[in-house]
C-alpha cells in the first residue's frame, strides 16, 4: 500500500498552463487520503504559495524549502510565507502520522560549503544575487551564512527525530540538500566535483543522522533533492537517503511504501 507520494524539484513555475494540469490529474489518480511530500524547490518566493494552495484541494500536502523557493526575498521572510500554508515541515515540531509505525518530519536545510573547494569553489549560484540575505555579500561571509544555515536545520532535524523517535519506528526525514557526498551526484551519475561539492552536500545534516542512528531498532529514511539527479545511499543500517530525480519542465511523482 503507499503510505507517501514524494516530489522534488518540480519548478512548478517552469510549467505551462497545460503542463500543469497534467500534474493535478496525474496526482487525482491516488487515493486522496495518500499524502503529497515536497522535497523543495517548489517554485519561487513570489508564487510557490499558489501552487500549494491548489495542491492542497485534494490531499495532505507536507513540504520543505529548497533555494529556489527563497529567489525574491529573504530567507526570513520566505519562511514567514510559507507558514501560511499548513504543510510547512521545518515550522512543525510533531511528527505527522503515516502508520503506526512510520511518520514524516522535515527540515529546510542548506549547503554548507564543507565538501569540495569549500569556498573557493569557482562555481556561482543564482542564490547569491536572487536571495536578498547574500546579494553583494563576498564569497567568504556567503560560506559562513550558509554554515550557519546548514547547522541550524541539523540542530532542528535532530531534535525532530528524537521526538519522532518515541513513538515511530520508521521516520521519513525531508530536506533539500543531500547530507552526503555519496548521495550527491552529477547527471553523469558521479559524486559530484570539487566546484559543485561545496553546495550540493549538508555536512552539518549528515553528521546529526549519524548521531541519530544510535537509537536501537529505528530506522530514518531521507528524502532530499536538489542535484537533480537520482541517487540512493544506505549509509547504516538505520540510515538510507533517497534523492530523487529532477527536470525543469517535468514532474516525477514516486510512491513510497513500508511494511
Amino acid at each position: 500500500m503507499t503510505t507517501l507520494l514524494w516530489v522534488t524539484d518540480p519548478h512548478f513555475n517552469f510549467l505551462s498552463a497545460s503542463s500543469w494540469r497534467k500534474v493535478l490529474h496525474r496526482l487525482a489518480e491516488y487515493p486522496q487520503e495518500v499524502p503529497l511530500v515536497i522535497t523543495g524547490d517548489i517554485a519561487e518566493s513570489r508564487d510557490f504559495s499558489r501552487y500549494l494552495k491548489e495542491l492542497e484541494q485534494d490531499r495532505n500536502v507536507y513540504f520543505v524549502l529548497g533555494n529556489h523557493d527563497f529567489y525574491g526575498d529573504s530567507i526570513a521572510a520566505t519562511r514567514d510565507h510559507a507558514r501560511s500554508r499548513p504543510g510547512y515541515l521545518e515550522w512543525r515540531n510533531e511528527p505527522v502520522r503515516l502508520s503506526d509505525t512510520a511518520c514524516l518530519v522535515g527540515v529546510d536545510g542548506w549547503y554548507d560549503f564543507n565538501e569540495g573547494a569549500g569556498a573557493d569553489t569557482q562555481l556561482r549560484m543564482s542564490d547569491w544575487e536572487l536571495i536578498t540575505d547574500f546579494r553583494d555579500a563576498p564569497m567568504l561571509s556567503i560560506a559562513k551564512m550558509s554554515a550557519l544555515l546548514a547547522k541550524q536545520s541539523a540542530k532542528l532535524a535532530l531534535k525532530k527525530l528524537e521526538l519522532a523517535f518515541a513513538k515511530y519506528k520508521i521516520v521519513y526525514l525531508a530536506t533539500h540538500v543531500p547530507p552526503f557526498l555519496g548521495a550527491s551526484l552529477s547527471p553523469r551519475r558521479l559524486p559530484s566535483d570539487k566546484d559543485w561539492a561545496p553546495v550540493m552536500v549538508n555536512t552539518a545534516l549528515g553528521h546529526a543522522l549519524c548521531s541519530a542512528a544510535e537509537f536501537a531498532d529505528k530506522s530514518v529514511h531521507v528524502l532530499c533533492g536538489h542535484t537533480h539527479t537520482k541517487a540512493s545511499l544506505h549509509v547504516t543500517e538505520s540510515v538510507q537517503v533517497s534523492a530523487g530525480r529532477a527536470n525543469y519542465g517535468e514532474v516525477f511523482i514516486e510512491e513510497l511504501k513500508h511494511e
